[in-house]
């Protein structure tokens, strides 16, 4: 599942190997037959087949098997001297684990080397290591809260993020169990379910929490998703008492525990909030499922779980869960196109053959293999270091031809009276270059564009020389509103305003429009509540505020709204403003090339124009811009971004990456069209100068 963006695109948790239960019935095939159901229902959600839009629930489904299965290994041997249970434990997820992870994770990396994009190869590599080491849930949360990272290209080792968390798990949790026995002596039953239920339920609480507050946190950590493996455990260690279940009761509960999966993975999507509360239902379908089977065979079993393509697809499901994902996106790169239908069909069909490749030359053999314990944990050591360490050669290697520094000098057509971005040149290092370019944003303080949770602004007044002001304000400064979009012009309006003496005032929230609308933050998967507590606040400051020489407004021209709503929202707003009586200006939002530019830039140096993208979808029409209200004047850069005669938009124009990301034009594009911006303000009389027709663009 790759998502954070934050859909969960980023993907479910690998199934373990084959493994027998802790129940006294030995080897499970109701679990392995459900272990099959969840990868297949990962896969077609990774497909994008319709109707799956929640298959990523797969990822409860497989925590829930583990807690179980693990949780049942413990118990056997819980009463053995703890070091002797811990070195087995740890040895056997080793030797489980980590050769067929490895293989995937270096063989990921040469092929992103090979085909990917460098910059695409360097996040790979990076990602490897956090792999490798069981922390790329973290990195993945991280990346998901991150504003100025959106946009980049999903990893293909994204999907290991669950393997991290079932693994972080496994750090404490034999620990408490040995701990409970140990501290506890008779009554060490009793006490580990106490511990259990309790940090199951504060788990849950924290999930759901999470959930609202902080999505991709919620979505990828360790603390949000201990719960699940905890229901799985939980029915571990009821086990006893769950064995007096009737037949038909069994029955019962595996049909029931069966349509909740499904159910979940047809109704979820990725605007679902989840994990929280949601994944109550395939976590306790798969819960149902589990303890149906715990006292004999039940009816799904029999008709569908046990039937044999079923298991081999449950045998081969942690391979197929390593191979597919990484395919599935590289695969575009390789044909260098987006994957069509039978295409998708040849992917899968190669990962199932990478799959029992696997499972013939990795799986069985280290299975097998007569080493010792503490062997298989040097070796374990072994492996993971030899694994980070060709990856991150791989990455220097990648890197290494980014590292050239651009050609200096403006571009030629920076001169007056002229196209500030002309120039011949199609190919060369760039400004800023790839490495940078996610750096390359606006420069007034961090602080100042209030995140996702934030719903009023600090005092943000930017002085004529750069710096934060502590001075009192005044009626000499610009009052930038807006979005992320907005923030783009901030350094162009800086520069004018203190060529006037002037400040700028920032006002800018993340995925915030100013149009005074109702949204859904996709990040946040729930109504962007925050964004209509922001919007208010600011135009109540305002209102307290001595008024400013202008208003300058700006946002994102593709909120998924109505054209009715949208145009309601921006009256709205604008009757606001208008009631302070100063003149307001609009930025035209600027071209969205919809892929991450750098990424691609940095594969197409020699060329820049394989980078151009179809300027229709880019630049969608913009109501406001064509027919802007008495007393709005427009700034329009986009025939310099994307000159109007030609149907593709350049991603580089005169050695100047035009693009930081996927949507957000660089810092350095922007200073460059400085004159433009500025002989616009002229020619609309909001600032002294002789009024002139602006230069062609192209």
């Amino acid at each position: 599942m790759s998502a954070v963006h934050v859909a969960p695109s980023a993907p479910a948790l690998p199934p373990l190997p084959v493994d027998a239960s802790a129940s006294d019935r030995g080897f499970r095939s109701d679990i392995q037959g459900l272990r099959a159901i969840s990868v297949v229902l990962v896969v077609l959600y990774h497909l994008k087949v319709a109707g799956f839009t929640g298959g990523f629930v797969g990822v409860d489904v497989f925590l829930v098997i583990s807690g179980f299965l693990i949780t049942g290994q413990l118990l056997r041997v819980a009463q053995r001297p703890p070091h002797r249970v811990l070195a087995d434990f740890y040895q056997r997820r080793a030797r489980r684990l980590l050769p067929s992870a490895a293989v995937v994770v270096l063989c990921t990396t040469v092929a992103s080397r090979i085909w990917a994009p460098p910059l695409q190869t360097r996040s790979t590599g990076i990602d490897a290591v956090y792999t490798v080491f069981y922390g790329l849930n973290y990195r993945l949360a991280a990346d998901g809260i991150d504003y100025q990272r959106s946009g980049s290209t999903p990893s293909p080792l994204q999907h290991f993020w669950s393997l991290a968390v079932e693994e972080q798990f496994y750090l404490f949790w034999p620990i408490v169990v040995l701990a409970t026995v140990a501290l506890s002596r008779r009554r060490w039953p009793v006490a580990l379910r106490i511990i259990l239920l309790l940090t199951t339920v504060a788990s849950f609480l924290v999930s759901r929490h999470l959930t609202v507050s902080d999505a991709p946190l919620a979505y990828f950590s360790l603390q949000s998703r201990a719960w699940e493996l905890g229901v799985g455990a939980v029915l571990q260690v009821f086990v006893a008492a769950a064995r007096q279940l009737p037949s038909r009761a069994a029955d019962l509960a595996a049909g029931t525990g069966t349509v909740l999966i499904v159910l979940a993975a047809l109704t979820y999507d990725d605007s679902t909030p989840f994990p929280g509360q949601a994944a109550l239902l395939p976590v306790g379908g798969a819960a149902l499922v589990v303890l149906a089977g715990l006292r004999h065979p039940t009816w799904l079993e029999r008709a569908l779980l046990s039937r044999s393509p079923v298991q081999r697809l449950g045998a081969l499901s942690y391979a197929l869960y390593l191979w597919h994902w990484p395919l599935i996106v590289l695969a575009p790169a390789v044909v260098g196109h987006a994957l069509s239908w039978p295409e998708k069909l040849v992917v899968v069909l190669v990962a199932v053959v990478l799959s029992q490749l696997t499972q013939l030359f990795i799986e069985q053999p280290t299975r097998r293999a007569a080493v010792s314990g503490r062997d298989w944990l040097v070796g374990a050591a072994l492996i993971s270091l030899t694994t980070a360490t060709v990856a991150i050669l791989l990455v220097s290697n990648a890197v290494s031809v980014l590292t050239v520094p651009p050609v200096a000098g403006a571009p030629t057509g920076a001169g007056q009276g002229r196209d500030p971005l002309a120039g011949a040149r199609t190919g060369g290092q760039v400004t800023p270059t790839v490495l940078h370019a996610g750096r390359d944003t606006p420069a007034y303080p961090s602080e100042c564009i209030v995140d996702l949770q934030g719903s009023a602004s600090p005092r943000c007044l930017i002085g004529p020389d750069g710096r934060l002001s502590a001075r009192p304000i005044t009626s000499d400064r610009i009052v930038l509103l807006g979005d992320s979009h907005a923030g783009q012009i901030f350094d162009p309006l800086l520069a004018i305003a203190a060529s006037q003496g002037w400040s700028v005032e920032v006002l800018t929230k993340v995925g915030c429009p100013i149009a005074d609308v109702d949204l859904h933050s996709a990040a946040l998967r729930r109504s962007y509540d925050e964004c209509g507590d922001w919007r208010r606040a600011a135009v109540r400051r305002l209102a307290t505020e001595p008024p400013p020489r202008m208003f300058v407004l700006g946002q994102l021209n593709r909120y998924d709204l109505a054209g009715d709503t949208l145009r309601r929202g921006w009256a709205k707003t604008l009757s606001d403003l208008a009631a302070l009586a100063r003149p307001i200006v609009y930025l035209q939002d600027t071209p969205v090339p919809g892929a991450d530019i750098p990424t691609c830039v940095s594969g197409a140096l020699d060329d820049w124009r394989h980078c151009e993208f179809p300027s229709s979808p880019a630049l969608l029409p913009d109501a406001l811009a064509l027919g802007p209200p008495r007393g709005v004047s427009v700034l329009d850069v986009n025939s310099y971004l994307c000159p109007r005669a030609a149907a593709r938009c350049p991603a580089v124009r005169a050695g100047i990456l035009l693009y930081r990301d996927d949507s957000h034009v660089s810092r350095t594009a922007m200073l460059a069209l400085t004159p433009i911006m500025r002989q616009e303000l002229v020619n609309a009389d909001l600032i002294p100068g002789q009024k002139k027709a602006l230069p062609p663009a192209g």
